[in-house]
Parts: C-alpha cells; structure tokens; sequence
C-alpha cells in the first residue's frame, strides 16, 4: 500500500507540473492582502509558539471580526481559528517525527496550555493521539 500511495502521490505531481507548464496563469493563488498578511501572521504565531488573535488580525485590516471571519473562509475553506489550528496540528507532526522531544514539549513548543489539551486538539484533526501517530511512523 505505501508503495502505491507514494506511485500516485508521483503521478498526481507529475500531472500537476505537466498542467502547469500547459496554462502558468492557471496556478497563481489570488488571496486578498487582508487573508494573505493573516496567513503570514498565523505562520509566524505557529512558528514561535505564540497565541493568535483574530480580533487583532481583523484589527489591522480594519474590518469587522465577522467579515474578516467570511473573507478568510471564502479564501481559504477554513475559518482563521480553524486554519490556525490545522497548521499547529501539522507543526506538530512535524516535530513529533523527532523522538527528542516528549509530547509535553511539542505542546509547549506549540503554545498550548497543557498537554492533555493538546492531545485532544490533535486527535480532533488526525484521528489519533500523538503517542498513537509517533507509534504508526515508528518513532
């Protein structure tokens, strides 16, 4: 099964670059500055471990919480809070594939309060705790 997985995931990349090379203006993502500067300042928070604030982002694009909220739905698919989360879940996944740190660590690298909530945010999105995925790649 994961040689057939990684033979698709190639032949998908393959597809992808052949369409690219076919219609260039096709591939370009076309976020507003508003959902782009958010998206930015959501990696730089995931990145340090920091909190991130939606009223603050919205703040600065000098909108509404509500239609900041709408904007970077339709852009993305995702609401901020829930983008953000997503990406300190993959975080997460990355610095779990060390077997250095212990879960506790990662969580506090992450920013969140404890551990145990941690657990539940990433079994939420993966479908497994972190013990769990550390276990499933061997770490």
């Amino acid at each position: 099964p994961l040689y057939l997985r990684c033979c698709l995931q190639k032949a998908i990349a393959l597809m992808a670059r052949n369409w690219i090379e076919q219609y260039p203006t096709s591939a370009t993502l076309s976020f507003r500055d508003e959902v782009w500067s958010a998206m930015e300042t959501i990696e730089r928070a995931v990145n340090s471990g920091a909190a991130y604030s939606v009223a603050a982002s919205a703040r600065s694009a000098s909108i509404s919480v509500d239609h900041f909220s709408a904007l970077f739905r339709t852009s993305t698919g995702y609401g901020p809070t829930d983008y953000y989360q997503r990406r300190r879940v993959h975080r997460a996944c990355q610095l779990l594939l060390n077997p250095g740190p212990s879960i506790t660590a990662v969580a506090a690298d992450l920013g969140f309060s404890d551990a145990p909530h941690f657990c539940r945010v990433f079994k939420r999105y993966k479908g497994m705790t972190p013990t769990d995925y550390r276990a499933v790649y061997n770490v």
